[in-house]
């Protein structure tokens, strides 16, 4: 006759002569709460050396992976304790929670199904899979299927529970059963929930950035664009005056320059799922960007004056856009606001790590009286947001004829 020591360990029976496979059993849940409290940490960080765990996580792999292992426990340790059918059973429970990956549904019935079978097993049976019903429960929280988790849990909890009861019917061993099934699932809860949490967070996170950046490459397109039709005016003015067909046609290059921006800001805008990928073929090197500042305030009738110390090919390419942004400002400014027949003068000093640029250009009569526009100071608050956040300065000097612009931006 069986020795029956009814003292509950997460819901089993287990005889006096096999408290080493009891001790064994509660190892098992001690490491299952543990490593499974782990994930959230891994899921935490999705950094690109965390997403291969990421991908287990989400894609059923731990769930299978835990399956296997909760099958060969119960295959070592069964034939000692249990009968034949018994360990079929286990076998069984880990194969429906595993396939729970994959058909959450069909396999959560069927997993419920093979539940009920433990009423039929002998009293001292090591019943290891009726651990198998966390696996699903946890791995449906990961993966965010909460309505699948939650009638599993109201399932298989009821199930768990009927069993207590009916291992110790009137005793609170019954309740302290229980209340045990109750706290594992409630860890596998707060597990799967942190989880999807922080990968909500994360989503969420990548949207903001997605859209910050978006955004920053509108508003530079914005500024190309009124630039372009800015430019494509003060020619407008030259054609209108001197009849040339040269300056017609500059004006004509200008304006389909400026639609072309245009249409390129509104699909940026509009297509959510268009990258910046495309941005990277308008980003031109510094030395591409100064050739086209000489060449524009030539074409305009000024006289340029350049002076360049140190190389151009030492700025980091992440330096370009701003680079680019800020020679584009002053140069227009120049056109707008400069006086043609005087001399304008471009430095650049680049140090190691970094570059400063100094733009100087006589003022026209009409800006000097007043007669102005205010599209100067809406460029320079533009360049000013794109220098702040790499710790960059834009400082200007007005005197009575004269407009200095001085910019650094640093890098490294």
């Amino acid at each position: 006759h069986l020795n029956r020591d009814r003292t509950p360990l997460l819901g089993h029976r287990l005889n006096k002569p096999h408290r080493s496979s009891r001790l064994v059993e509660a190892l098992l849940s001690l490491i299952l709460l543990g490593s499974l409290t782990l994930t959230p940490s891994l899921g935490g960080g999705m950094s690109d050396r965390l997403r291969p765990v990421r991908g287990v996580l989400l894609g059923g792999d731990l769930d299978l992976l835990l399956s296997a292992v909760l099958a060969l426990v119960s295959l070592a340790l069964g034939p000692q304790v249990s009968p034949p059918w018994a360990l079929i059973l286990d076998v069984a429970m880990c194969l429906a929670a595993a396939a729970t990956t994959r058909w959450p549904r069909a396999g959560g019935v069927i997993l419920g199904l093979l539940l009920l079978g433990y009423f039929f097993l002998p009293a001292g049976a090591l019943a290891l899979g009726q651990y198998a019903p966390m696996i699903p429960i946890l791995g449906t929280g990961i993966r965010g299927q909460r309505p699948i988790r939650r009638w599993m849990t109201v399932g298989y909890g009821g199930i768990l529970v009927a069993l207590q009861y009916r291992d110790y019917p009137g005793s609170m061993l019954f309740l302290f059963g229980g209340l045990v099934w109750a706290a594992l699932i409630g860890v596998l809860w707060l597990i799967g929930n942190t989880f999807s949490a922080l990968r909500q967070a994360q989503a969420e996170a990548q949207a903001a950035a997605l859209v910050y950046q978006r955004l920053a490459l509108s508003r530079e397109l914005h500024d190309t664009v009124a630039r372009d039709l800015s430019r494509a005016s003060l020619r407008a003015q030259l054609a209108q005056q001197s009849l040339d067909s040269t300056e017609i046609g500059a004006v004509v290059s200008e304006i389909q320059e400026a639609l072309r921006q245009l249409r390129l800001m509104m699909t940026l805008l509009r297509d959510p799922e268009y990258g910046t990928a495309s941005q990277n073929d308008d980003i031109r090197s510094p030395a591409e960007v100064l050739r086209d500042a000489t060449w524009t305030l030539d074409v305009s009738g000024f006289r340029v004056a350049q002076s360049i110390q140190g190389a151009l090919e030492s700025i980091p390419p992440e330096i370009w856009p701003v680079f680019g942004a800020v020679v584009g400002e002053a140069v227009s400014n120049i056109e707008r606001h400069g006086s043609a027949i005087a001399p304008c003068t471009l430095i650049f000093s680049i140090e190691r790590q970094s570059v400063d640029m100094m733009f100087v250009n006589e003022t026209a009569e009409s800006y000097r009286r007043g007669t102005h526009s205010h599209d100067a100071a809406i460029g320079l608050l533009g360049v000013r947001e794109r220098l702040i956040p790499i710790g960059g300065e834009l400082n200007t000097l007005q005197e009575p004829s004269k407009w200095t612009t001085h910019v650094r931006i640093p890098w490294g």
